[in-house]
Parts: C-alpha cells; structure tokens; sequence
C-alpha cells in the first residue's frame, strides 16, 4: 500500500479517481439500506468528483428518480496532495452526468487543486458549505461527499454531535443522519 501511494499519488492515472469495484458494491449496500430504512430526500447535493457522481447515483440514482442533484464544490474532498483529489473538466462532467445541475461549478478546470488545505481549511469550507446548505428551502437533502470532507465538519459540532460522527472517518458508502436547526436567538 506504501509503495502504491509512493509511486501513484502524483499519477494521471489517478485524476479524478472513479469508484473501484468495491466501492461500487458498497454503493449498493448503501442503496439497500436507504430503501431499508425509507430515506426520502428533496435534493442530493453532490461533490463534483467522478467517485462521488457514482456513489450519488448508484445509491440515490434508482431510488429517487425524480430528485434533483446538484453539484456543488465546497463539499469536495480536502485538497493535499493525491491527484484523486482533483477535479475532471467541467465539460466531460456534464456530458456524463446529465441529470446534474453543475450550475454551481464555476471553472471548467480545476482551479481549487493549486491550493492544498490543511484541516482548518476545511473546516472553513465546511462551515460554508453549511451556511449554504441552510440557505436551500429543501427540508431533506442529502449530502454525497468525502470522508475527510465529512470529518472535518463534524468536528465543528464536538459539543453537540455524538462523538462517533467526528471520532472516526465517514465509512465509504456510509450514511449519517443529521437534523441542523437555527439557534434561537
């Protein structure tokens, strides 16, 4: 695995890395559990990643076929150095995934990629994405994003999430429920 990292993270190969194999069964797991459990959702927001279109669409794709999904890039994975970081041209995104709304996608090239994050980076972005998230006047959207990503946001809300949503890394395929609410003021 060292060597793999070693030798590939800088790779063409890995641009944009779409889903593996098992990361397609996982999908499917997924899938089975949100018909399982009834989830309904009024939006899928969606990172602009290859792996994360696949993951919205076998997941969510064939259970929800009227809802729409929207691509939006503050909930992109943390930007560091692997090449699966970065983001294909926003014009072979939208040929391939025409049921997204990548209105929301600015640049045709990946312009994020030239500038690494640390965690607080994220976290920065990750507040952003929330603030807009709350700005939608859908009440159930789902968010189809990264591990990191994912981690980097819960660890806004230590004092309020229950620690196994910030403690470890979102599972691959996984799904956590979250309700956000206004603060009184």
């Amino acid at each position: 695995k060292k060597e793999f990292w070693d030798t590939l993270y800088n790779s063409k190969e890995l641009w944009d890395a779409p889903l593996t194999d098992t990361g397609k069964m996982q999908c499917g797991l997924l899938k089975e559990r949100i018909i399982e459990e009834g989830v309904d959702v009024d939006l899928v927001v969606v990172s602009p990643l290859t792996r994360t279109l696949q993951t919205a669409q076998l997941s969510f794709g064939g259970t929800h076929p009227k809802t729409p999904f929207l691509a939006q890039e503050l909930c992109r994975e943390r930007i560091a150095k692997y090449t699966s970081e970065g983001r294909s041209d926003l014009a072979p995104l939208k040929r391939d995934w025409p049921h997204v709304d990548f209105s929301l996608v600015k640049d045709e090239t990946d312009q994020m990629f030239a500038v690494k994050e640390e965690d607080a980076a994220v976290r920065a972005r990750a507040m952003k994405f929330l603030e807009w998230v709350m700005t939608r006047e859908e009440q159930r959207i789902a968010v189809v994003s990264h591990s990191v990503f994912l981690q980097q946001l819960y660890m806004c809300f230590t004092d309020t999430l229950p620690e196994e949503f910030y403690k470890e890394k979102q599972d691959f395929a996984g799904m956590r429920t979250a309700m956000l609410c206004y603060p009184e003021e």
